[in-house]
């Protein structure tokens, strides 16, 4: 890997470890026995997702392209669930996802989203940022839709 995309990729990586990390923390009920493993968990799958998708990458298998429309689709579900998690009514037990935590974790994947679209630029040039963009947004959505429905 040249060294342009090797110092973009670390920097993903460091986008992608405190964005796991906020997840792990922030985004996973945590008050249950099981909440240790959970968590873990939940950090791993974020780890093991990227490993996975560079590992496709690499090999040629890139995502399908995705249009400026498409992505703002996703960004208006993004805000929408967003929206309704922010005005869901706090959880009234120790360990509960909050809304601070949420807030926080948002931030963190931003970060994680653009440290993305750099590699990505740098790495697959062909593949557009609205891809990198709508993939990650996808992805996001089902993250926080699967906290409005706990």
């Amino acid at each position: 890997m040249p060294a342009a995309a090797q110092a973009s990729l670390q920097k993903l990586q460091a986008a992608v470890s405190k964005f796991a990390d906020a997840r792990a923390a922030n985004e996973t009920d945590l008050s249950g026995t099981a909440r240790a493993a959970l968590s873990i968990a939940a950090r791993t799958a974020e780890l093991d997702l990227l490993a996975r998708d560079v590992r496709e990458y690499e090999g040629g298998k890139l995502p399908p392209a995705l249009s400026k429309a498409q992505l703002a689709a996703l960004d208006k579900e993004l805000n929408a669930i967003y929206g309704k998690l922010m005005k869901k009514p706090a959880e009234p037990y120790a360990g509960a996802v909050g809304k601070d935590g949420i807030r926080a974790t948002q931030r963190l994947w931003l970060a994680y989203r653009d440290a993305w679209i750099s590699f990505g630029a740098v790495r697959y040039p062909s593949v557009t940022s609205d891809t990198w963009a709508g993939l990650l947004t996808a992805r996001r959505n089902a993250q926080l839709q699967d906290l409005l429905g706990n």
